[in-house]
């Protein structure tokens, strides 16, 4: 005999439909119709849904109540039919009330110790920042919608929400853990959620002074990695626009994280070759790809996920006004707030420039972009139209122009299309050297084309330092001038 089913409230329709549909479901199935059977039982009470999200303790424990009783008509009907009953009732208690009064799915990842970023690249791929690199998750969501309705409850206190009138949304989570969200059709996956996680704990000094160790044992202590392989391209032959030699070089610098700019004219092929440049960088890098109009593929997804590379794009403002223009300065701003390892801008070419020098200039690497130029010589005019198509309170200086590149970017590329031969030619590898000779950034030729082929330079790279710390150096390069196709 089962146990009678009582409820203080008349709605309980919610129950007694849920109670009649107890064989043919799996455990996951049921749990489901659970969480939607008290959704809508809330939904229908405002207080009891106002007091849920406000974390109003009576109204968590009148939550958890409701989906007892849900769980208990269940398993007493499955008694009675034979059906599926659920098990391990407290961890289906804790999923409902994560769900329901909660953030969902985030929850447990908000819980995780150690967190400090989250990054959801749409319904189906969710990763944490923590121990120094991203690890993935097996957290998924429903589906894109509900995704971001968990969002904008999450963040209704603040008075924002993110929809297509406003695609891009700054906030903060009740937790005070800062939140970014990106949806279609600027984000590509879509949503794109980025959570700074808010530290319970406050460092004091000696939490800087005594960092926490692995145990001292010889077997725990893993060794520091071996520096990452550069590919020998000497089986390539020596006919393209690249050597081998400079082909490492750019593989070096590319997974050294050095700002690398890509300079042409119109169909020179410059995004081509920062598509290739993209396609080096280490799989467990977070890359945000910025384009005007979706051109660049950097990482294959596998088994449909985007690997931590995301895309986002701009959009036109609606004829009637009511969606807002979203422009390439809009998504760089956002961008920075999404914890790029590595900013692939598609082309350089208006107010964004000065959010991408002034990123560069504060710590973010692993930078690349394209910029419309005769020359490399050309760069500091170029910067210094564009900024004057940003919101500057004040005109900036050509000195300022200039030690904004030199310290912004590392290399530089020219490429062109010779018409003569209809071949793309790479016409100079140039280093920024950091620092600022008059109102220019001084720049010196690593490798120049000659006779047809590109050649390295007598100069060495003032700044090789960025490469040994992944454990590589230009002397390697240098190294390679006596090498020939093997």
């Amino acid at each position: 005999m089962t146990t009678p089913i009582t409820h203080t409230d008349d709605n309980f329709f919610a129950q007694l439909r849920m109670a009649s549909q107890a064989t043919g479901e799996t455990q996951e199935q049921i749990i489901r119709r659970i969480i939607a059977a008290v959704q809508d039982d809330v939904g229908s009470r405002p207080d009891l849904a106002a007091g849920a999200k406000s974390g109003d303790e009576l109204a968590r424990k009148t939550v958890r109540d409701i989906t007892v009783r849900l769980i208990q008509a269940h398993n007493d009907r499955a008694m009675s039919d034979g059906g599926v009953r659920l098990s391990d009732v407290e961890d289906i208690i804790n999923r409902v009330l994560d769900i329901v009064i909660g953030l969902g799915p985030l929850e447990p990842l908000l819980r995780m110790p150690g967190v400090e970023d989250i990054a959801i690249n749409g319904p189906n791929e969710a990763l944490v920042f923590k121990d120094g690199r991203w690890h993935a998750t097996n957290v998924t969501f429903e589906s894109a919608e509900r995704l971001v309705e968990l969002v904008n409850r999450a963040i209704s206190d603040t008075g924002r929400q993110v929809n297509v009138v406003q695609p891009l949304c700054d906030s903060r989570l009740p937790n005070l853990s800062r939140i970014n969200v990106a949806i279609a059709p600027v984000a590509d996956p879509s949503p794109l959620v980025t959570i700074r996680v808010f530290r319970d704990k406050v460092l004091e000094m000696g939490d800087w002074v005594r960092r926490p160790r692995p145990p001292t044992s010889a077997s725990s202590v893993e060794p520091p990695p071996p520096p990452p392989a550069i590919h020998d391209y000497r089986d390539l032959g020596w006919d393209g626009p690249l050597t081998p030699q400079a082909a490492a070089f750019l593989e070096m610098a590319t997974v050294a994280d050095l700002n690398i700019l890509v300079v042409g004219a119109t169909g020179s092929g410059k995004t081509t070759l920062v598509q290739t440049l993209g396609r080096l960088k280490p799989a467990d890098r977070r890359m945000v790809v910025i384009e005007d109009t979706r051109e660049l593929r950097i990482r294959d997804q596998a088994d449909g996920l985007p690997n931590n590379c995301v895309y986002m794009t701009t959009r036109s403002s609606t004829v009637e006004g009511v969606a807002q223009e979203v422009l390439q300065a809009h998504l760089v701003k956002n961008a920075l707030r999404m914890r790029p390892d590595g900013l692939t801008l598609g082309e350089a070419r208006g107010a964004e420039v000065l959010d991408l020098l002034m990123a560069l200039n504060t710590g973010h690497k692993g930078a690349l972009t394209t910029l419309h130029a005769n020359s490399l010589r050309e760069v500091p005019g170029r910067f210094a139209q564009m900024l004057q198509l940003a919101d500057l309170k004040m005109p900036l200086s050509d000195k300022a122009v200039a030690q904004w590149i030199a310290g912004g970017f590392h290399l530089g590329l020219f490429i062109e299309l010779d018409h003569a031969v209809r071949q793309r030619r790479i016409v100079e590898i140039a280093e920024f050297t950091g620092v600022v000779e008059g109102n220019t950034p001084s720049m010196q030729s690593l490798f120049v084309l000659e006779r047809g082929r590109l050649k390295r330079t007598m100069f060495p790279m003032q700044r090789s330092q960025l490469l040994e710390r992944i454990g590589h150096s230009y002397q390697e390069v240098m190294g390679m001038d006596v090498l020939a196709p093997r």
